[in-house]
């Protein structure tokens, strides 16, 4: 199973996001964003926000 940023990290890409514009739709910094891709799970609200953003396709 993949891990949760190699998911975001994968979907970021194919939208054509760079991890700053990301870090303002999640409402984080880019640098929470960039430990997210590096292996650092999320916190459960998080989490959240990025299954939201998964689910929306923006």
């Amino acid at each position: 199973m993949a891990k949760t940023g190699d998911v975001l990290k994968k979907l970021r890409l194919q939208k054509g996001l760079s991890q700053e514009k990301l870090a303002r739709v999640l409402d984080v910094t880019t640098r929470t964003v960039q430990r997210w891709e590096q292996g650092l799970e999320p916190s459960e609200l998080k989490a959240e926000r990025i299954k939201s953003f998964i689910k929306s396709g923006k």
